[in-house]
C-alpha cells in the first residue's frame, strides 16, 4: 500500500470551499486533524489511511454495498488505537486466507 501522507492527500485535494472539513467529516476527525497532518506537525494514523483513500476515491455509479458502508460508519466511530486494533485483525484475516490457498 502507498504512504499516505501529507504530500498524498495535498496533491489530491482540488481546493474546493469546504473540502478539508468534509475530509475531516468523512475521516471522523476535527478539521484542525486535518490541518496539522498537511503542516507536517501530525502523521496520519493507520485507521485513517482506508478513509482518506476512499474519501478521494471516485464515486462509483452504483450504490455503495450496504455491508461496506456499515463497516465504514462503525470504523468512524473508533478511537485511533481500535482503528489499528481492527486493521491489524483483517491483516491477519487476509493472510490466513492468503496461506490457506496455498
Amino acid at each position: 500500500m502507498e504512504l499516505i501522507d501529507a504530500d498524498w492527500i495535498k496533491h489530491r485535494l482540488t481546493g474546493k470551499r469546504g473540502e478539508l472539513t468534509e475530509l475531516a467529516r468523512a475521516v471522523g476527525v476535527k478539521p484542525d486533524v486535518i490541518s496539522k497532518i498537511l503542516k507536517g506537525e501530525r502523521r496520519v494514523q493507520p485507521g485513517e489511511m482506508a478513509l482518506i483513500v476512499a474519501f478521494f476515491r471516485p464515486p462509483s455509479k452504483a450504490a455503495p454495498d450496504p455491508l461496506e458502508q456499515r463497516l465504514l460508519d462503525r470504523i468512524q466511530e473508533l478511537t485511533d488505537e481500535e482503528r489499528a486494533l481492527l486493521l491489524g485483525a483483517a491483516d491477519g484475516l487476509i493472510a490466513h486466507r492468503q496461506v490457506a490457498k496455498r
